[in-house]
């Protein structure tokens, strides 16, 4: 008698500690799975934006660009972009990828990076350029050439070779 009293015991304390038949989360209450975020994609096309004072122009070319909306980040495989600050000479840059966000002003180039102005070229695999500031920086090995004639503009991907010195 004993030991049955003890099982009873033992069931009636297993139910009552959550080892038993747990009671289903209502629906209302489930999280439902996390959709996808918006996506846009486009084959050859440009992005276009300027500084809010008019001090530069950034524009970018590629024959396929992604977009999470219409206001960036973009995302450009291959990259010819041009940059035209008011009074200077323009910058062209040139890599197998490019990461735009208009709203830091920035363009990360990855991937045979070449840019180049007025004479000067610079090689790399990685490159963060900020459109406000001018600030370059690559984080590993970097080739920068002096006096040698740069394309006037960069090719369109897709449109012939690539004019190097």
């Amino acid at each position: 008698m004993r030991s049955v009293r003890a099982g009873y015991l033992l069931i009636a304390f297993m139910l009552l500690s959550g080892c038993g038949k747990r009671a289903a989360t209502p629906p209302a209450e489930r999280t439902p799975p996390a959709a996808p975020g918006p996506s846009l994609e486009f084959g050859e096309s440009m992005v276009r934006f300027a500084d809010s004072k008019g001090r530069w122009e950034f524009e970018a070319q590629s024959a396929h660009i992604q977009a999470a909306t219409a206001e960036g980040p973009f995302v450009l495989t291959p990259a010819n972009a041009t940059y035209q600050e008011i009074g200077k000479e323009p910058v062209h840059m040139r890599a197998a990828r490019a990461d735009v966000d208009r709203r830091a002003n920035e363009v990360v180039l990855q991937g045979a990076v070449e840019i180049s102005s007025n004479g000067w070229l610079l090689e790399a695999e990685r490159v963060s350029y900020h459109l406000e500031t001018g600030k370059v920086v690559s984080p590993a090995r970097t080739k920068l050439t002096f006096g040698r004639k740069q394309p006037e503009k960069p090719v369109r991907s897709g449109h012939g070779k690539g004019a190097r010195g």
